[in-house]
């Protein structure tokens, strides 16, 4: 079963192309939001421990300042806000609606959003209970710590070991928790139950999906740090050549940054529908199982 499913995701990401448009929505802002905070938090890291970068802080005021000199202050508060919307109000609904468009027979991704909507208040609840668990902050956390210089605290690296111990049993756990809320509609803990009970049926084939998706996730981070580093890299050369005050500079250096996170937003939103699709594919096949066995 967990190679036909995992061809058969695979089969489904390149031939539905709507699928991958809602997966775009669903996760370009949470793409930015990871770039962000991967950026920070690495850059916060050379700078302080290794002196080797430039303080966010001051990098910060320099935009901000670049930003009053070229009457781009308007545009870049609209932007933060459109991000902050769509994030932290706009996902649980895409989340919802990406489940309801596999779950449909008749795809169509307006039916789809306007299902997602009647999910809001459930999935924004899970999500926000699913981030304490996931391993993204999992990361950002171990970086924090080696920031602060104390990972090599015995006491600390137990309670590291112990938060990741949590981290992989949670998102194991929860493998189909989404897929309870949407479809069975569940309340939160009614739908971490579930997922837990399919999980146990089905458990070696959940845990090798949980762990092509840490990998597949790994790999995302690190294609995220090499592609962001390409502005950067010409932040550094127009620094180097004393042209960073240029416009014709500022907008490259805009435009390469817009541009790439366009890229990163695109290929995590085919590694976010192809864990949707087979997830979705594993939940039908034991939901179908214990069906026949009633």
């Amino acid at each position: 079963m967990f190679r036909q499913i995992l061809r058969e995701s695979i089969n489904k990401i390149t031939e539905d192309t709507k699928l991958i448009r809602l997966s775009f929505l669903v996760t370009f802002c949470h793409c930015i939001s990871i770039v962000y905070l991967m950026v920070w938090n690495i850059n916060n890291l050379l700078t302080y421990r290794y002196d080797k970068s430039i303080s966010t802080w001051k990098a910060l005021e320099y935009i901000i300042n670049r930003s009053q000199d070229n009457n781009m202050t308007l545009w870049v508060i609209i932007f933060v806000s459109f991000v902050f919307l769509w994030y932290f109000l706009l996902y649980p609904v895409w989340e919802s609606s990406l489940i309801h468009y596999l779950n449909d027979w008749i795809k169509k991704t307006g039916k789809a959003l306007g299902k997602g909507i009647n999910d809001f208040f459930v999935m924004f609840e899970f999500e926000a209970l699913a981030t304490t668990f996931s391993f993204f902050m999992y990361i950002i956390t171990i970086l924090r710590l080696f920031m602060l210089n104390i990972l090599d605290n015995t006491f600390v690296i137990i309670l590291v070991i112990i938060r990741w111990a949590a981290v992989l049993f949670a998102t194991i756990l929860r493998s189909y928790a989404r897929f309870a809320i949407v479809i069975e509609w569940h309340q939160v803990f009614g739908a971490i139950k579930r997922s837990v009970y399919l999980t146990f049926l089905n458990f070696w084939t959940t845990i090798k999906f949980v762990f092509i998706q840490i990998f597949l996730t790994i790999r995302f981070l690190i294609n995220a740090i090499v592609i962001m580093g390409v502005p950067f890299l010409i932040v550094y050369i127009a620094i180097w050549l004393n042209v960073i005050e240029s416009k014709i500079v500022w907008y490259i250096i805009a435009i390469s940054v817009i541009a790439m996170l366009i890229l990163m937003a695109y290929i995590n939103a085919i590694i976010e529908a192809f864990f949707v699709t087979y997830r979705y594919k594993v939940y039908k096949s034991i939901t179908e199982e214990i069906k026949k066995e009633e």
